[in-house]
């Protein structure tokens, strides 16, 4: 519908007939679809999104720019909103608020680049990268080794995979400074990292060195 506001939406779908829902169905079925790709490309699943309310004008964007008017998508800058939104803890209030804006810039046809200009800050900063890691910490290190390729930290393999290459759901968080070592500021995102799961299991609480 284009409506932000969830009980003006459901109100007027209670005066619509059953094709024009069935109309609107097929519409959001196709946005979503081709928004899990758009995730799929980008090695995004479920445990990497910070809430689901980002998928709201994500979906929306895919369907008013790509389905609607043919437009390719930048998917690195979607991959950019997505990490600046979850750092910024975007949607985690104000909900109506905030898909009012964001609906309006893709009404307005400026795009990703309009959900970028909306939010408080337009890059990443030391401070976000304090304190307790989040998913939005994790979010941001699966595009960073994925855009470089970094390699997974398995020692016993001589051809290590890159992280790109390793199911995004069979990568655990790890400490580099383990916890048994009880250093402070374990938690600290500059002390995780992302390796797959049998790399964790050899690892485990072994020293940095």
């Amino acid at each position: 519908t284009g409506d932000y506001d969830f009980n003006r939406v459901r109100k007027r779908l209670e005066r619509e007939d059953v094709s024009k829902i069935e109309e609107y169905l097929d519409y959001t079925k196709n946005a979503t679809k081709e928004t899990l790709s758009l995730l799929k490309d980008l090695g995004i699943t479920k445990s990497y999104i910070q809430t689901k309310y980002l998928l709201v004008p994500l979906t929306y964007l895919v369907y008013m720019d790509y389905l609607n008017e043919g437009k390719d998508l930048n998917k690195e800058k979607i991959a950019y909103w997505l990490i600046l939104s979850s750092l910024e803890k975007r949607y985690y209030g104000r909900i109506y608020e905030y898909l009012k804006e964001d609906l309006q810039a893709i009404n307005n046809g400026v795009g990703v680049d309009g959900l970028i200009d909306n939010l408080g800050v337009q890059r990443v900063t030391e401070d976000m990268l304090r304190g307790e890691f989040t998913t939005a910490h994790k979010l941001l290190l699966l595009q960073l080794y994925r855009m470089y390729g970094a390699k997974d930290l398995d020692p016993t393999k001589t051809q290590r995979k890159r992280i790109r290459n390793i199911d995004p759901e069979d990568l655990e968080v790890h400490h580099i400074f383990p916890k048994s070592l009880d250093v402070p500021n374990i938690d600290d995102p500059c002390n995780i990292t992302l390796i797959s799961k049998e790399a964790n299991r050899i690892l485990s609480n072994k020293e940095p060195a």
